[in-house]
């Protein structure tokens, strides 16, 4: 079943509010900073994930004509996992600041990247789904 237009806003709008603590992240200098937007980050990352990896979620998205994306599909879904994963990490290493500012700021910086990267690749598997289910040019 496609996914609806109201799931496809709730993803948009978490993507949205994704952005904006991200943007938040790669500005905060402190660890204490860092530590609270990547709290933050945590909270909205869980919720996004369980939706996206809902049966209503991306693989509903992916039309019949499109199968072929799936495996993308699952590689973000593990991508998910190991993002989590980073957060956690960062958020221990927040504990111990002094030592490790510098580190700490360049990861949530990586992360900050990695995550772009994740949405970009998300959309470029919706595109080319939508390209393979409606036919190009058609």
């Amino acid at each position: 079943m496609p996914i609806t237009d109201n799931k496809r806003l709730e993803i948009e709008q978490e993507h949205h509010e994704i952005r904006a603590v991200l943007r938040r992240l790669e500005a905060a200098s402190g660890p204490a900073t860092i530590a609270s937007r990547l709290g933050q980050l945590a909270g909205l990352l869980e919720s996004h994930f369980a939706l996206e990896e809902s049966s209503d979620g991306l693989h509903s998205s992916i039309g019949k004509a499109a199968l072929h994306l799936l495996p993308k599909v699952e590689g973000l879904f593990s991508e998910h996992r190991q993002i989590s994963s980073t957060i956690d990490r960062l958020r221990r290493q927040c504990t111990d600041h002094e030592r490790m500012a510098e580190e700490i700021r360049e990861g949530a910086r990586a992360l900050v990247r990695q995550l772009r990267d994740h949405e970009a690749e998300e959309n470029a598997v919706l595109m080319q789904s939508v390209l393979d289910v409606h036919g190009a040019g058609d």
